[in-house]
């Protein structure tokens, strides 16, 4: 169904942008690859998050000179 294939399209989209790359293990069913891209998804959203503050610390460590 057309479900199926978004779904396949979002897992492949998330693993290649997230540079996670296929590895061994790769999911099977749908269900998996959509877990495994809600897992992906966090997973840079979590990054992105821990970086955005440390270049919060660094700026102002910049402005305090």
């Amino acid at each position: 169904s057309t479900l199926k294939i978004l779904i396949k399209i979002w897992y492949f989209a998330i693993t290649t942008l997230s540079t996670i790359g296929f590895g061994d293990f790769s999911p099977k069913s749908v269900q998996e690859k959509l877990v495994g891209s809600i897992v992906l998804l966090f997973g840079v959203v979590v990054f992105s998050i821990i970086m955005s503050r440390l270049i919060e610390i660094l700026v102002s460590f910049k402005s305090i000179d």
